[in-house]
């Protein structure tokens, strides 16, 4: 287990309960890595408890070798932070547990350009523990007939980029609340189905900012190109 050290970075200010966070390790082969959606359980001095937004089966593929060095960010204050880390033990139970290392550097609060467009739009507040909110994503990602049937969908501006979106609200919301998003693409039959996390609301104009949590690679891919091409005409 890490130990304590003298004069050591008060990550505890910076990485509290309840925080969402990313996590990028290794793929098996060491020749890439991805990022993994967590909220953090505990910050320790030098250690964090994290719980992965992912069943085992989909963990398959990444190298969790304790000792392996993996990239933490989150962000706080509105500010983007990222940190450096070691893996602790393999994952248990949706749990992955990071020794910290050295200091936390700030980043920047967005790192994709966004694009605003009119569409349907069905924006869910979700207060249930994290594995039922997750759980109703995969069902609703997995059919979207069954959002479209559960969820009222309304006409409404929405800006959006590969990273996040901004959008008007009706109700408040709150920093750190989860949000059940489900949008269409201009010429998309299909919808996106997202899981989000609120950075920050803006009561006065009832308009908030999220970043995606939880999104499939392929919905990741359609707003990549669909904000590309609409980025490309946009300057011809």
């Amino acid at each position: 287990m890490a130990q304590g050290h003298q004069n050591q970075f008060p990550y505890q200010k910076y990485l509290q309960s309840g925080q969402v966070a990313y996590v990028r390790v290794p793929l098996e082969g060491g020749n890439d890595e991805k990022s993994l959606s967590a909220v953090i359980d505990r910050c320790s001095e030098c250690a964090l408890e994290l719980s992965l937004a992912y069943d085992e089966e989909a963990l398959d593929g990444y190298d969790f070798t304790v000792g392996n060095p993996v990239r933490i960010s989150s962000e706080v204050f509105g500010t983007g932070i990222v940190g450096d880390g070691l893996i602790l033990a393999q994952p248990r139970l949706r749990k992955l547990w990071v020794q910290l290392v050295g200091h936390l550097k700030l980043s920047y609060q967005r790192q994709y350009q966004r694009i605003e467009l009119t569409t349907q739009v069905s924006f869910n507040r979700k207060s249930e523990a994290l594995d039922t909110i997750v759980a109703e994503w995969q069902e609703v990602a997995g059919n979207p007939d069954v959002g479209i049937g559960r969820y009222p969908t309304k006409r409404g501006k929405i800006s959006i980029g590969a990273g996040g979106f901004g959008i008007e609200i009706d109700s408040p919301v709150k920093v750190n609340d989860f949000i059940l998003l489900m949008f269409w693409l201009e010429g998309d039959a299909s919808p996106i189905v997202a899981l989000a996390e609120v950075l920050w609301v803006d009561l006065n104009k009832m308009y908030s900012g999220q970043r995606f949590v939880i999104l499939d690679q392929k919905d990741q891919k359609r707003i990549e190109q669909f904000v590309w091409r609409a980025t490309k005409n946009l300057e011809e």
